[in-house]
């Protein structure tokens, strides 16, 4: 068995896993057949080096829903892992699509939730990848009126927006719910689970049952 004086990866500064990486990903794009540079960017997480993509077929890489763009990265982060010891987390962007599809999230999250406490219902929002999702989780976090959770399986889960009156017991929302009209009545058949804490959603939590 080996010990972990064995491991064959290098130990480098941010600088260096930085140089490493943008040779790892120039590598890609040219087997891509794409012409770009590429430059180090500020990053909004101090742990995190952030690369950006100058060229021509931004579209091309960031793909549906940056799809491509996420595909790039894990390669990249997994090349890198293999290379260098406790590596940082490699963060690659282009044309400043992170920045406006977290803007673009964060929008979306914030109108779902008002929906999901003006209705009183539950809200479901498209499956998605866990960036995405943990934003979402996180724009809605201190709202005190509706909880999120992840459900489904495998990397793409959806998330479910919840008004908090909907996780009392039947009888609870049973008797609010008196005189308001049929139209209006909940379903007592729902799956009462408590949704898990807030800081222990971020998204990734596996095993959530989905209410029906």
């Amino acid at each position: 068995m080996d010990e972990a004086g064995d491991d064959p990866r290098k130990s480098a500064d941010l600088q260096e896993q930085a140089r490493e990486a943008t040779i790892f990903l120039r590598r890609l794009l040219e087997l891509m057949g794409e012409k770009a540079t590429i430059e180090p960017a500020e990053s909004d997480d101090p742990e995190t080096l952030e690369l950006n993509i100058k060229g021509d077929g931004s579209g091309l890489l960031i793909g549906r829903h940056g799809q491509t763009l996420d595909a790039i990265e894990y390669i990249v982060n997994r090349l890198l892992a293999r290379q260098v010891k406790d590596a940082a987390p490699i963060s690659i962007d282009t044309e400043s699509y992170r920045a406006r599809r977290r803007r673009l999230l964060q929008r979306m999250a914030l109108s779902k939730g008002e929906q999901a406490k003006r209705e009183h219902v539950p809200v479901m929002i498209e499956p998605m990848p866990p960036r995405d999702r943990r934003i979402v989780h996180l724009a809605l976090q201190d709202d005190p009126m509706i909880t999120t959770r992840s459900t489904g399986d495998g990397f793409m889960r959806a998330i479910e927006i919840v008004p908090v009156d909907e996780r009392r017991s039947p009888n609870e929302r049973g008797s609010e719910n008196r005189g308001r009209g049929r139209g209006r009545e909940r379903d007592r058949d729902q799956d009462q689970d408590t949704a898990p804490a807030l800081g222990e959603q971020g998204g990734f939590k596996h095993g959530q049952k989905r209410i029906v």
